[in-house]
């Protein structure tokens, strides 16, 4: 139940879950550089995790290289269906000159908390200027895991944005993905630990 937050050149590193999570109803949040990188020591956490909450959310020039889930995860769930009063959408997000290398998971994952569930609402008006994921999924047996940049989101515009060595996709759209634009994108040499056993 934040309304304007700023989080400046700040770090997480080591963290059990995620460095950084925001949720119910985080709204006009500005993450300006810092480092976000090697959490989810558990087994399972992300660099950012966004849920429930980040409306009008802008993150400019911050890296989430290492972790255990993800980079970034930015994500909607059931707490919208149930009580989308209290936590609010996920909408509005722009992300300026990001760099998530070296994850786990995904580098960037815009996705629902449950893909079989149709009813949860999708997160809305998301663009990305620039930045990288480089090298996510690499090593690790999963093969559900590993795009640069995975889209389950609508009204999405990605520009300018390199994708290389990602252990799947460079960039994935999914079926319910609406209005979704990549422009001056580069996807390098992704897939081949799969296709090299």
């Amino acid at each position: 139940d934040v309304d304007g937050a700023m989080i400046d050149n700040c770090a997480a590193s080591g963290s059990w879950l995620d460095g950084l999570k925001l949720r119910r109803m985080a709204r006009n949040v500005t993450i300006l550089g810092g480092r976000y990188n090697n959490n989810g020591v558990s087994g399972a956490g992300d660099g950012i995790d966004v849920y429930a909450g980040g409306g009008r959310l802008s993150i400019i020039g911050a890296e989430f290289c290492g972790n255990d889930g993800a980079g970034m995860t930015i994500k909607t769930g059931d707490l919208q269906q149930s009580d989308p009063s209290d936590y609010g959408y996920v909408q509005d997000i722009c992300l300026t000159d990001v760099r998530c290398n070296e994850n786990t998971g995904m580098g960037i994952y815009l996705t629902v908390s449950d893909p079989t569930d149709l009813a949860e609402p999708l997160v809305n008006m998301v663009t990305i200027n620039g930045g990288m994921a480089i090298g996510n999924g690499e090593g690790t047996g999963v093969v559900t895991s590993g795009d640069g940049v995975y889209v389950n989101a609508r009204n999405v515009s990605v520009h300018g944005f390199l994708s290389r060595n990602n252990r799947r996709h460079g960039f994935a759209v999914a079926s319910r993905a609406m209005n979704t634009v990549f422009s001056g994108c580069m996807a390098v040499a992704n897939s081949q630990a799969l296709a090299g056993g």
